[in-house]
This record gives C-alpha cells, sequence and structure tokens, in this order.
C-alpha cells in the first residue's frame, strides 16, 4: 500500500484561488463602503486641531493631510482591488484589500511621531 496523494488540477487549485479572492474583494468592498462615510466625518473633524491655541499653521495643515489620506485611501483600494482582479492579479488584488488599513498604520504612526515631537514642549 502507497501513500500516493492525489491533488486537485491546476485549473481546479486557481479556480478555488480566483473564487477565493472574489469573496475576499467583495467582503472587503462592502466594508470599505459602510465605513467610508463614518472615516470621512472623522477625517474633516481634523480641522478641530486648531482649537489649541500655541499649534502652528504649517503643523496644523500638516495633520489635517494626514488624517485626509485614510478615506482617500478606500476608493483608491476599491479600484486597486478591481482592477486588478479583472486582469487576473489575484494575489495583488488582495493585497490591495490591505491598503487603507496600511494607510491608517502609517497615518497614526506618523501622527503620533509629529504629537511626540511639536506638541509635547507645548
Amino acid at each position: 500500500m502507497s501513500n500516493i496523494t492525489v491533488q486537485p488540477p491546476l485549473e481546479a487549485q486557481e479556480s478555488s484561488y480566483r473564487k477565493n479572492t472574489r469573496r475576499l474583494a467583495f467582503v472587503c468592498t462592502v466594508i470599505y463602503v459602510v465605513l467610508f462615510p463614518f472615516i470621512f466625518f472623522v477625517a474633516t473633524l481634523s480641522g478641530l486641531v486648531f482649537d489649541k491655541p500655541n499649534l502652528n499653521a504649517a503643523l496644523g495643515l500638516t495633520f489635517i493631510g494626514a488624517a485626509i489620506c485614510v478615506p482617500i485611501s478606500i476608493p483608491i483600494s476599491i479600484y486597486c482591488i478591481w482592477s486588478r482582479y479583472c486582469r487576473g492579479r489575484y494575489r495583488k488584488a488582495r493585497f490591495s484589500c490591505l491598503i487603507p488599513l496600511i494607510t491608517l498604520g502609517v497615518v497614526y504612526a506618523f501622527l503620533e511621531v509629529l504629537s511626540a515631537i511639536f506638541l509635547t514642549a507645548i
């Protein structure tokens, strides 16, 4: 008795990968579309950073510009997900699902560094 494992044909594996990518793209699209208005609203509140009287205009505008990057990344991500999926670039389509999360992490780290440098002395 030999231990021969039978793997599905390559077409079936690719089809399964394509279906899983389509599901992931659909789920990410729905989540991002639902969250977009709320994230955009929070980004519009970033103008309240000027309530601090000792904050200079350049730093305040930097905070606002960084906060706007997160909602802007959502439609860009949705476009990248579906355009790459339609071209058959399924791995890049899956990576495109992470664009808003990566943007959120980078913006958060950037804002924390700026606050630590410039706002602790104020």
